[in-house]
């Protein structure tokens, strides 16, 4: 009966410990998408997630939403389907790539 007991506290503790995580989910980034560029809104500045096109020759907007593009993140560039990119031009507003 015991061990039972310790069993259902044990089950009922994990349970309620997922709760602790789903508003950490919830607050989670919203990737907008402008057709172009997946990117996020991140206090007063806009950083590109992802670029969507296979363009070979690709310029970086100043602004996305009204807000400064302030970063590149890491993989902004990747999975391009083999296709090469040639050059990136990269307005003054970036000031940080990952």
């Amino acid at each position: 009966m015991m061990k039972k007991s310790i069993s259902v506290i044990l089950s009922l503790l994990m349970v309620l410990s997922l709760f602790t995580v789903i508003p950490a989910a919830v607050s989670a980034e919203d990737v907008l998408n402008n057709g172009t560029y997946q990117y996020v809104i991140v206090d007063d500045h806009a950083e590109i997630v992802k670029y969507l096109k296979d363009d070979e020759n690709v310029t970086i907007p100043s602004s996305l939403d009204g807000k400064s593009v302030t970063k590149l993140r890491e993989d902004s560039f990747y999975d391009r389907s083999g296709k090469a990119l040639k050059s990136v031009n990269i307005p003054d507003t970036v000031t940080a790539i990952d």
